[in-house]
């Protein structure tokens, strides 16, 4: 799965999705650097507004934190039937991938885009569950299939939204 994401300017009005949501990017001036989202704004809060790599770095940071609460919280939903077989929660990796939206190691090691924060639940359990099916088999083969599909039956529709999300 390959990741179609535009670079950002980080310019005031401009439009950042998360979890499937838009939000106009809004920048204020304040001592402490924050992000939050306020109605249909995802404001940041600077010292030195003006500075665009300074938006881009506070923005990247709030990213990274959101996705780790939210994968967590998604990967320990999901993970139950592949606890029953006896596998371990595998570990989770968090990285601004260019090619791939998540990979499984064989050492059970999951890594996810830090990007993929900006697609709605329904896709980034699309994501996780396909790479939870990697501990089972680690090739797309036929047995591969027949477990997402007893995992996730809407799997297709799920992948469907993640690409339309995310184009």
């Amino acid at each position: 799965m390959s990741p179609r994401t535009p670079s950002p300017a980080h310019a005031e009005g401009e439009i950042h999705l998360h979890l499937g949501q838009p939000y106009r990017l809004a920048v204020e001036t304040g001592l402490r650097p924050q992000v939050r989202l306020d109605g249909e704004r995802l404001v940041l809060t600077l010292h030195r507004p003006g500075r665009l790599e300074a938006r881009a770095t506070l923005l990247n940071a709030w990213r990274m934190a959101e996705a780790r609460a939210v994968y967590e919280d998604r990967l320990a939903a999901l993970f139950p039937p592949f606890a029953a077989r006896g596998f371990p929660r595998p570990g989770l990796t968090i990285r601004a991938l260019k090619r791939r939206w998540g990979s499984m190691s064989r050492s059970g090691q999951m890594t996810l885009s830090a990007d993929l924060i900006r697609a709605p639940i329904p896709a980034i359990d699309f994501v996780i569950a396909h790479e939870l099916c990697h501990l089972v088999h680690f090739d797309h083969g036929p047995g591969f299939k027949a477990l997402m599909r007893e995992t996730m039956p809407d799997h297709a529709a799920r992948r469907a939204m993640l690409e339309r999300a995310l184009r």
